[in-house]
């Protein structure tokens, strides 16, 4: 076997184990990670976005202030990112349902721990009916 073969198999068997022991399903993981991997992958330049023939006047309207807040910022001397350069078009659905949870007797949040991002007090699901289960 490959080194870097044998060292891949180990790292997931550490991640998997990372994720059980971090109270994250699999499933949860997987579900999670194709949901965010589709936006990255989906998502366009706003110039392209505000070309396209389906575009509504509002939304256009809103990208367009996006992209004039950029350049003031710009004009201010503020460091430029990648932030507001593309866009991911739900088709007017909602993108993420974000869950929260808390005790019958108490406003105390519940928590939930993930590998890599820590203890959050919400779940999100890009799947209306796993998030409803």
């Amino acid at each position: 076997m490959f080194p870097r073969a044998r060292e891949g198999r180990r790292l997931a068997a550490a991640l998997a184990l990372a994720t059980l022991a971090g109270g994250c399903s699999l499933p949860y993981l997987a579900h999670v990670s194709y949901g965010q991997a589709r936006i990255l992958v989906g998502r366009v330049p706003v110039e392209h976005y505000l070309e396209r023939d389906g575009t509504s006047a509002r939304a256009k309207e809103k990208l367009r202030l996006a992209l004039d807040v950029r350049k003031f910022a710009r004009e201010l001397g503020l460091a430029e990112t990648d932030s507001y350069t593309t866009v991911f078009d739900t088709e007017g659905e909602a993108a993420v349902w974000n869950l929260s949870a808390c005790a019958d007797d108490a406003f105390r949040a519940h928590t939930w721990s993930f590998p890599v991002v820590g203890t959050l007090p919400y779940k999100g699901y890009f799947d209306r009916s796993l998030a409803d289960e």
